[in-house]
């Protein structure tokens, strides 16, 4: 080598050692937590119920908590979602029958009312892990509740259902409003 490209060399090696050194002597990013991940406590609910044109009431939600109506109901997801690297998201809903793939299902007492439930997972849902899917159901008069929940955790972690579970006891039938 030349004495230019060997100082040149020398220089660029210095560099990275002192970055290296500036790097290791750093403290870590803090990592932020969601205070409306699937695992923590929720805060107290706020504001008043929400009541669906096809008659399907949903208590107050936490703050913490987007609550947007759709079609059949409403969605429900963490106001923080942009922020997580898995948001959950849930969807409730009224229909006339019970949702498709309902084999094999198990069953939760939700207070003074039986749901019924299943879960699925899709082990190729990328690379946050696979996706968990909660459905239940209530039975609401001749109509039923639906819930759909879902979750994306990364292996050893398991996902946790709570905050869907409180969200399905939290939905009942109210009289549809006449059109």
């Amino acid at each position: 080598m030349t004495v230019a490209r060997t100082t040149a060399f020398a220089s660029i090696v210095a560099l990275f050692a002192m970055a290296d050194g500036a790097c290791s002597r750093s403290q870590p990013p803090p990592v932020e937590h969601s205070r409306t991940e699937a695992g923590a406590s929720s805060p107290e609910p706020n504001g008043p119920p929400r009541v669906h044109a096809n008659g399907l009431l949903l208590d107050p939600q936490p703050t913490a908590f987007t609550v947007k109506e759709t079609a059949a109901g409403f969605r429900i997801g963490p106001a923080d979602a942009r922020r997580m690297r898995s948001p959950w998201s849930i969807e409730v809903g009224l229909a006339d029958a019970n949702p498709a793939g309902a084999a094999g299902d198990q069953s939760k007492k939700l207070g003074e009312r039986d749901a019924r439930y299943h879960v699925t997972v899709d082990e190729e849902a990328g690379s946050g892990g696979p996706l968990n899917t909660l459905t239940a159901w209530l039975a609401c008069g001749e109509r039923r509740i639906i819930m759909t929940a879902t979750q994306q955790v990364e292996p050893p972690a398991k996902p946790d259902w709570s905050i869907a579970w409180a969200v399905l006891q939290a939905s009942r039938c109210a009289a549809a409003p006449r059109r």
